[in-house]
């Protein structure tokens, strides 16, 4: 029973560790899209924005930019992809983590 709770409270730490570096880069491929639509914005609008992602501490902790605030960046392609994609693995990781950490602690509690 011990090896099964160990077994899944390592797959929670690997979940999260992913979560944490998906994160990182999620914030960065954010960065990089608002540069290279720079033009597309109004001048205070786009650097409140990017100053969000940039300049916060909990920059990490901010979700994507809000579809009816910023509807310019979703008619890019390649940004609404990335969108699809980075909210499928987020939802992913953020049940296996949870899951298993649910998982290990009734086994934890069962003996």
């Amino acid at each position: 029973m011990r090896t099964v709770t160990g077994i899944l409270y390592g797959l929670f730490v690997i979940h999260f560790l992913a979560f944490m570096v998906l994160n990182e880069w999620r914030v960065r491929k954010t960065i990089r899209f608002l540069e290279s639509m720079e033009q597309l914005f109004e001048g205070e609008k786009y650097h409140r924005l990017l100053s969000v992602y940039r300049n916060t501490i909990i920059n990490k902790f901010q979700l994507l930019p809000d579809q009816r605030h910023y509807p310019i960046l979703y008619e890019n392609k390649k940004f609404g992809e990335f969108i699809i994609r980075s909210k499928a693995i987020f939802r992913y990781l953020i049940f296996a983590a949870l899951s298993t950490l649910i998982i290990a602690s009734i086994f934890d509690a069962l003996g």
